[in-house]
């Protein structure tokens, strides 16, 4: 299931760096916990968002509507038919509260194509391997267009920076964008790849492994 937060003027907002993709597990009252996705684009001179709230245990939610630009204080409306809420912009932070612990962190995203790929910055550690240097991290791959029955899939990688290759684990697809729509088919692992032959992690290699 999905939802779109569309299509909203934001050509007046002061914020240089506010595009992206947000993503924070944020507590909740009746279930375990939400997992959001809020994406925030500019596109022909026009701005929008888009949101997906995963309420686990309990069920989604999705709403649409505007997104408002107060030039103060770096804060904007989530404007929907019958509901309002603020978002508060902190740096690379966005709080749906003023103050608040709970926060969604931008992402790193890489484009190939209409396809992004994106991690978690916190996800991400360096090590050493045999006196190589080797970065792991956790990774999403949203499809713009469906591929073989899927939109999205969630995998492990390991990057061999003195290699340049890299080991994908525990690859696993969804039917919907950002890990939505459960999941159709898991693939264990996939190791010794070469990095050149992946626009994705030649990306990633490329501001990791440096």
């Amino acid at each position: 299931m999905k939802a779109f937060l569309s299509a909203i003027l934001l050509s007046g907002s002061l914020f240089a760096s506010w595009q992206g993709y947000y993503y924070g597990e944020l507590e909740c009252d009746n279930c375990k916990s939400v997992n959001t996705w809020l994406r925030l684009v500019s596109i022909d001179g026009k701005d929008y968002f888009e949101q997906r709230e995963k309420f686990l245990g309990v069920q989604n939610r999705f709403s649409s509507g505007a997104l408002l630009w107060e030039e103060t204080d770096k804060i904007a409306i989530l404007k929907a038919l019958k509901s309002q809420r603020k978002i508060y912009f902190d740096g690379d932070m966005i709080s749906y509260e003023k103050n608040a612990t709970q926060t969604l962190r931008k992402v790193h995203a890489f484009n190939a194509g209409e396809d992004v790929l994106l991690i978690l910055p916190q996800s991400t550690k360096h090590g050493l391997l045999n006196g190589e240097d080797v970065v792991s991290f956790s990774a999403l791959l949203n499809f713009k267009n469906m591929r073989e029955g899927y939109k999205s899939y969630k995998a492990k990688y390991k990057i061999y920076c003195g290699q340049k290759s890299y080991d994908m684990l525990n690859q696993v697809f969804y039917k919907r964008r950002f890990g939505y729509g459960g999941n159709l088919e898991k693939i264990i692992s996939k190791d010794k790849l070469m990095v050149k032959d992946n626009p994705f992690i030649q990306q990633v290699y490329e501001k990791y492994c440096f």
